[in-house]
């Protein structure tokens, strides 16, 4: 299958999940930073969203390419 025909299948969301050891919050929100800025650099990109657990430890983020 070649490139071209995994092409034009219309927008694709992806949601990823962490589970993160308590105490190690905030190393792992500043880590989003940067995994959000290198997602802004693959063309077509339109954006992640991060999504913070009220309780708990599970993180959440949205991918979006068209």
């Amino acid at each position: 299958m070649s490139t071209t025909q995994l092409r034009g299948g219309g927008p694709v969301t992806s949601v990823l999940t962490w589970q993160v050891r308590p105490g190690r919050e905030h190393e792992f929100e500043e880590w989003t930073r940067g995994v959000t800025r290198c997602a802004r650099r693959f063309p077509g990109n339109e954006g992640v969203s991060w999504l913070r657990p009220e309780e708990g430890h599970r993180y959440h983020a949205v991918v979006r390419f068209p």
